[in-house]
């Protein structure tokens, strides 16, 4: 099949602009779908050029986001493509911090009040003047019949609280653990998860000379080991704002903060880091991994944070709502990791390795259910 794949950011459209290297699920989907054997076309869409984009495809996945977000900048292709598809398109979310205020965006979209704004324009502009507007496209989007048929696929995503209703199937990545009724609901409409751990770490941990970076007989990282000397601080690795969420959490341990703009620029914590030297300099040299909360906790979104950890040697602690469907490994509290011992601490970090990659989806599963799902379009 021929698949073409965009979005409302950039991560979605294959821009190679992206500041950051971090694997996200979009990544590991177009891998995805190109191990089951699909040709995957990664573009953003203009309504200009693109008027009948349906014609060249044989189905469309599109990464949805925050309407309002100022990442969204590809957003008016991507509700373009939602039009034309129709039956044959797909959504998935591309940020789990995101899922949760999707539908709320679309609502506020289609009747939010700002001010002067209609809805509409509100969508296009957000609180900027209409000259500073990111969106790509955007000096077409008030032609009236554009604006018909976006609002009309607004109109079709959810957006009612009391009782959402989505038009498209939505695909959403998750660990063994989640879910998927959480998303069903959420979303209104039919949801099918997939675990992309085992397809994800040969992605990352791979030399180009074809080689695996992981040990043989541990599957770990060589930095894993335990080693003489682990600092007893935590990470906290991020690119938001976790700072209510930190105090909450009365570590006693000191946090190191990496990659938030606002806090590198205080001197409160350290600039983004690319993930391999994050995790050779810090996973591999430090006792603890704080992994904050994610919206909808039962869902059991997919982070390749604990992936990171586990292959690190780090001991994960995670949020107690995410923490509740996790691996029994997964589940000591913050209190008592910082109490027990460096060989204690050892232990549970590779119980955390072994649980999390027993509950891995074989990656041939990953691939198969994926493929089912853009067949089921097409």
């Amino acid at each position: 099949m021929k698949i073409l794949f965009t979005g409302f950011t950039s991560r979605t459209i294959g821009s190679d602009r992206n500041v950051y290297d971090y694997m996200s699920n979009v990544n590991v989907l177009i891998k995805t779908l190109e191990l089951a054997g699909h040709e995957v076309d990664v573009r953003p869409v203009d309504i200009t050029t693109d008027p009948v984009i349906e014609e060249d495809y044989d189905c469309a996945l599109v990464g949805v986001a925050a309407l309002q977000g100022l990442s969204s900048r590809f957003k008016l292709g991507a509700l373009w493509t939602l039009s034309r598809f129709g039956r044959r398109a797909a959504i998935f979310p591309s940020d789990g911090r995101n899922v949760a205020t999707f539908p709320s965006s679309v609502k506020t979209c289609l009747t939010g009040s700002h001010g002067d704004r209609t809805p509409y324009e509100y969508f296009l502009y957000g609180q900027f003047p209409k000259e500073k507007s990111n969106v790509v496209g955007v000096e077409l989007a008030e032609v009236p019949e554009i604006q018909a048929a976006i609002v009309a696929t607004m109109a079709r995503l959810p957006h009612n609280e009391a009782s959402p209703h989505c038009d498209w199937p939505v695909l959403v990545p998750t660990h063994s653990w989640g879910n998927p009724t959480i998303y069903a609901r959420h979303f209104g409409a039919p949801v099918t998860v997939w675990d992309p751990t085992r397809v994800a770490i040969p992605m990352q941990f791979t030399l180009e000379n074809g080689a695996s970076m992981l040990c043989p007989d541990t599957g770990q990282l060589p930095g894993a080991a335990f080693p003489t000397e682990r600092k007893r601080e935590w990470i906290l690795s991020t690119l938001q704002d976790q700072d209510p969420w930190l105090k909450k959490q009365n570590c006693k341990w000191p946090v190191i903060s990496i990659g938030n703009k606002r806090k590198a620029s205080k001197g409160e914590g350290l600039p983004y880091l690319p993930e391999l030297d994050m995790i050779n300099q810090y996973y591999t040299r430090y006792w603890g991994h704080l992994a904050f909360g994610y919206p909808l906790a039962d869902g059991g979104w997919w982070r390749m944070r604990y992936i990171h950890a586990a292959l690190a040697g780090i001991v994960t602690c995670t949020d107690q709502n995410d923490a509740r469907r996790m691996p029994e490994a997964f589940q000591h509290s913050r209190i008592m990791l910082e109490r027990w011992s460096d060989e204690k601490l050892a232990q549970v970090a590779r119980d955390q390795y072994d649980q999390l990659m027993e509950s891995a989806w074989p990656s041939d599963k990953a691939v198969s259910t994926v493929d089912s799902f853009v067949k089921g379009l097409a």
